[in-house]
């Protein structure tokens, strides 16, 4: 039952505090606009969606609802203001009274009492605020109006967002997934138009040589975000996606990579995809291990040698299963566009797009040219008793490569911040909607913004 999925969830969110709700009531309606019979007397129930995706916004099938979002009311004031700039979100400072939403995205909250509720839904740095009214005479199922986390950041409405920086480079489209969540705007082909990035000051971009899009655009480069840490803290998450040209003469400094310590440590979160892992890779060198040929090692780093090429082992398209269990749930049954390859799965992006129902434990991605062979174990620290903490990156999305099955998008956790490497671009081409990889990075790109459950650390 549902309220017992809730608790779960609660669980595997991250998010520590006690759910709330403790009745064995039916699941929430699946918010798919059918009409049927209100919740129960004291219930309120509904479906939380991404930006931009919920009933009616897209195709009927198309929607994409949010796993774990925390749902709570807020009836005694406004909940504490989310930071515009980085920051540890330690999951003690969040409300301890909430529900978390299922791998569906539906909640509901049990023995509600009639009248005036401020309700609060939120995921990471999307948040929602709205007011519902609940009948004495029936529960009340939540229209998606009141639960599709906002594309548009005006706290004074009830609305908040990330504030992100893109290090944008030429080769993974990024970009064009915050349009289809409703932050940039679009043209008709799916491709992000130049003038919506002058009208908003959520999303920053930085050139990431050699030929990056929308110049105009730029803040600076690459380097003027890395080596500028009070920058850097602007920001709730910044986006390193694929880039041809390697870029690591910057990261032969210390204090560039001690900066990217240093942001994460702050709790910020850092996004990196394929080719571009050196700028994962240089700071945090012992989480993920790639080839040993494109690997940068402690001991490299230690040395002030940092590998040029992290990738390149010649496959474009993989098969792919979702390794994490919510995140196989969540994904499984979405319809959207699959990516088909055309003519073979190796060179020349040979790939086309075809509407179906994604296998969660089956499904293509495209742009993928790295391999990471294995995540240790890395010790981050010491706990309050003086006991070394450890940290090992999680696997999110496996693929196969030769016969056998490795990482190929995981996360890990160095300090109060996370960091998410993808071998595989997030937008390989320009279309409409989403495809699996896409919807799985979507997923991602809240999950690693959620709060830090773990033990301090020294």
């Amino acid at each position: 039952m549902l309220a017992r999925v809730v608790v779960l969830l609660g669980l595997l969110a991250g998010c520590g505090p006690t759910p709330l709700g403790d009745g064995d009531g039916d699941a929430a309606g699946s918010g798919s606009g059918d009409s049927g019979p209100p919740p129960p007397s004291g219930s309120v129930t509904g479906t939380v969606w991404a930006p931009g995706n919920a009933i009616g916004a897209v195709p009927a099938g198309y929607e994409i609802p949010v796993a774990g979002a925390m749902v709570y009311f807020a009836d005694q004031g406004a909940p504490a203001a989310i930071p515009d700039e980085v920051y540890c979100d330690r999951c003690e400072l969040h409300p301890t009274v909430f529900v978390a939403t299922d791998a569906k995205g539906r909640f509901v909250v049990e023995n509600v009492t009639p009248g005036e509720h401020r309700l609060v839904i939120e995921k990471a740095q999307f948040r929602l605020e709205s007011t519902i009214t609940v009948p004495s005479e029936a529960g009340l199922e939540v229209p998606a109006a009141q639960t599709t986390l906002p594309s548009e950041h005006d706290p004074a409405r009830g609305m908040w967002t990330p504030r992100v920086a893109i290090a944008i480079g030429d080769s993974d489209h990024i970009e064009d997934i915050f349009g289809k969540i409703g932050m940039l705007e679009l043209d008709g082909a799916g491709r992000v138009l130049e003038a919506s990035f002058a009208a908003t000051d959520r999303i920053d971009l930085y050139g990431n040589p050699i030929d990056p899009p929308f110049p105009s655009q730029h803040e600076g480069t690459i380097t003027t975000l890395f080596g500028d840490l009070e920058r850097m803290k602007r920001y709730h998450i910044i986006f390193v996606p694929c880039n041809y040209e390697s870029n690591v003469a910057p990261l032969q400094s210390a204090a560039m990579r001690r900066n990217i310590q240093d942001y994460v440590a702050a709790g910020g979160k850092l996004y990196v995809t394929d080719w571009s892992a050196e700028w994962m890779d240089a700071a945090f060198p012992a989480f993920v291990r790639f080839d040993a040929q494109h690997d940068t090692t402690p001991e490299m780093v230690a040395a002030g040698s940092i590998s040029p090429g992290d990738g390149d082992f010649g496959h474009f398209a993989l098969h792919a299963r979702a390794s994490d269990p919510v995140l196989n749930e969540w994904l499984d049954g979405q319809k959207a566009p699959l990516v088909i390859p055309a003519g073979g799965e190796e060179l020349d992006f040979p790939s086309t797009y075809a509407e179906g129902v994604i296998d969660a434990d089956d499904f293509v991605v495209e742009g993928n040219w790295t391999l990471v062979r294995e995540t240790p174990a890395v010790t981050i620290g010491t706990d309050a008793s003086g006991m070394p903490v450890t940290n090992t990156a999680r696997t999110w999305i496996s693929g196969d490569y030769m016969g056998a099955y490795y990482p190929h998008t995981v996360t890990f956790e160095p300090s109060c911040g996370r960091v998410l490497y993808s071998t595989y671009h997030t937008a390989q081409k320009t279309h409409a909607w989403l495809v699996p990889q896409e919807r799985v990075l979507l997923h991602l790109i809240m999950e690693i913004g959620v709060c830090n459950a773990g033990p301090d650390i020294d």
